[in-house]
Parts: C-alpha cells; structure tokens; sequence
C-alpha cells in the first residue's frame, strides 16, 4: 500500500527478498550436501521446509517421502508430508501418513487424532471422521483443528447451526487462521444471517488478504443484487460495490476495500445529506461530509499555509485532496503538519456518517494518484473509539461524597 512511500512496506519487501536469497542459497548447499548423503534425514527435512517457503510444493513433499523410505514411521515426515499432501489435493495419500502418525504416537494423542479425522473429512469419509474428531475433543477440548473438522462434516449434512457452533470455537482458539472464519461465514450465509456471513468473510480476508477463495466468497455479499431494476443489469462502468447504509456496518466495509486495496471513492447518500471517502490502495485519503469545515480555510487559520499560497493552490485545483497533492508537490506545507489536517478531517467525516442508518452507498473505482498520504481503517476506528471514552468519562458525574 503505497509501497513508494512507506518506509515499512519498503523494509518488510526488502526482508522478504534477503530471506528467498537465503532459501535459494541454503538450498542449493543442501543438494550440494545430499548428493554425497542422500539418506541424511535431518538433510531432506532442511530441504523440504526451503523448498516449502519457495513455493515448490512437490520438490518439499518428493524430500520428505524419500525419508519415508527408509524412516517408513519417522512421525515429523509423515506430519509435515501429510499437510503437504492436503494442500496438493491428495487426500489418500495425506489420511496414510496420518495413520502412521496416529499408530506411532497412540490413540491417545489428541493432536494426531484430529489430524487424521480431518484428512478423513478430505477423503468423503464423514462416518469415521467424526468417530475420530468427536474423540479427539474428548481428550482435547481446546482442539481447534477438531471443533474445524466437525464443523466441515456438518456442513456437509447441512446442520447448518451445528456447523456454526463448531467453526465459532475453532475461531476463537485459533485467531490467528482464517480457516475457521471462512467456513463460519460460509454456514452462516447458509442460515441467511448474511450480516454475520459478512463480519465472519472480513476477518478471514483479512487475515489472508489475497486468498481468492475467500474473496469470492465475500464479493457477492458486499454487491447488492437488489438495488439493480429487475431485469437490467448494472452498467459496466457503475460501481461494482453498492448495498443499503441499514445492512452494512461501516468499517467492515472499509476493511474489505483495504485488504482488496482499492482506489476509488466510497459515495453515501442518507436523509442527513452526502457523504464521501477516497481511497487509495485500500487507505482513505480524504473525503467530504455536511458540515465539514472546508479544508484550505483550516490550513490557513492554523498558519499552516498563506492565503496567497492557497489562492495559487486552488487556481490549479479545487478538491481538498488535489489541493493538499498540490501544496506537497510546490513545498507550501510540510508532509507532517498537512497530515495531521488531514487525518482529523477524515476522523470528522468519518464521525458523521458512520451514524447514518438510512440511504445507501456505492464504490466508485478510479485510477491510482499516488498521493503520498493514507490512513488504515483500523487507526481511524481505534483513533475515534479512543475520543468517545474520553468525551463519555468527561460527561460522567464525579463519584464522591461527604465524609
């Protein structure tokens, strides 16, 4: 997101770059090595993991069997070969190493349990999976992968709630996947709890930003069918986000333009007027509300800029975004100070709207600017949660009394 000017983004780009170098490296000393000690166990699984970070999936999973070969129990191969296996769609072949686990470690491990009954899932084989999973929560019940693999067999049998209850507790044990949102978002729109189906497909999609099973899931709740006239459809050049302010909470909305980082405008209209947010690559970078002070007048009254230079600024543009891109570009302002302007009048927009129930919105897609400032959803909602408690603590009576 404005990799040009974030000087974080720039950092983690170059780190991911130094760590394939060292992957590309160490992998080729491992070949070099595993040519004069092919049976080197410790060898193939250093080779399996680089070649799993490089994204050669076969190659990692090719190590980690011929280990097998001789080391036909060795329980780190068939696990890690297992997960590899599932992601490569071979589901026999993942449920046969699981059992190995399974047999190696006993039928008391939990973990290995669940792993087995959700390779069983992925090979059709609800009745035995459910056998396994129901025991390995028996034994665990803090079990993310076996509350995720009951929550797939009832899926499945189209126990839609079952299938929620269980992908709920996986969530809440397992934060940090979007396995188990994605398929709670999925049973939920089954239930026609659409809004929920949509809380549940953001925190998924953010989580995995560019997975695209996710984000075709999301995509239909987020366009609303019914505001198109029956019969007709949408122009090609409309916008390709739009729905009812009622049905769709705000920053969620805002969440999902960030992880898809789209540029464009968001357009709300409500009885209490017009509201807009621009965005760029999934940052807001301006907008405009009723009652919004305007902003080169602000600019001058803070003495951050002369009134001549806003004259000059507003002889080449008029809206408050191009006119801050032009103050940065001619050095009438510091980067830092319009910032701040900006970032309080995003807050002031974004104060008002989010309090419309009634109207309804639309995303105007438009080609990126590459203007230099942005703010994330997540700082604005924080930055506005964190005003309201003060203005609530400051409205509150003060507790004391006579002694």
């Amino acid at each position: 997101m404005m990799a040009q000017t974030n000087p974080w983004v720039a950092r983690e780009s170059r780190s991911s770059l130094v760590q394939l170098s060292r992957d590309l490296v160490a992998l080729d000393a491992i070949q070099l090595e595993l040519a004069r000690r092919p049976r080197a166990t410790r060898l193939r699984l250093l080779a399996a993991e680089a070649c799993q970070r490089l994204g050669a999936l076969p190659e990692a999973a090719d190590h980690l069997s011929a280990i097998l070969i001789t080391e036909p129990e060795h329980v780190e191969a068939n696990r890690r070969l297992a997960r590899l296996l599932c992601e490569l769609g071979d589901a026999s072949g993942a449920l046969r190493c699981w059992r190995r686990v399974s047999a190696r470690t006993g039928e008391e491990d939990a973990t290995a349990l669940a792993d087995l009954g959700m390779a069983l899932v992925a090979a059709g084989r609800d009745g035995e999976a459910l056998t396994l999973l129901t025991r390995a929560l028996a034994l665990d019940p803090q079990s993310a992968a076996a509350h995720c693999g009951l929550g797939l067999v009832q899926y499945e049998h189209e126990r839609w709630r079952e299938a929620v209850a269980a992908f709920q507790a996986a969530a809440i044990l397992a934060p940090e996947s979007a396995v188990a949102p994605f398929n709670l978002g999925l049973a939920l729109e089954r239930l026609g709890d659409h809004r929920e189906a949509r809380r549940a497909l953001l925190r998924a999609a953010a989580l995995e930003p560019h997975d695209e099973e996710i984000q075709s899931a999301l995509e239909p709740l987020l366009v609303r069918a019914s505001l198109v006239p029956s019969g007709e459809h949408a122009p090609e050049s409309g916008p390709a986000i739009r729905g009812e302010l009622h049905s769709f909470d705000l920053f969620d909305l805002l969440e999902f333009l960030r992880v898809q980082e789209k540029t464009g405008s968001l357009v709300l209209s409500a009885p209490a007027g017009v509201g807009m947010l621009r965005l760029e690559r999934g940052l807001v970078i301006g907008g405009s509300a009723p009652r919004l002070r305007d902003f080169g007048e602000v600019l001058v009254r803070r003495g951050l800029i002369t009134r001549e230079q806003l004259g000059h600024a507003r002889s080449l543009e008029r809206d408050a975004t191009a006119l801050a891109a032009v103050l940065l570009r001619e050095r009438s302002i510091e980067a830092g100070a319009l910032s701040d302007v900006l970032f309080r009048m995003t807050l002031h927009i974004t104060s008002q709207i989010k309090q419309w129930r009634q109207g309804v919105f639309a995303f105007h897609s438009a080609p990126d600017t590459g203007f230099p400032i942005g703010f994330n959803v997540q700082q604005i909602a924080l930055e506005l949660a964190r005003v309201e408690d003060e203005r609530q603590q400051h409205a509150e009576p003060s507790c004391g009394g006579a002694t």
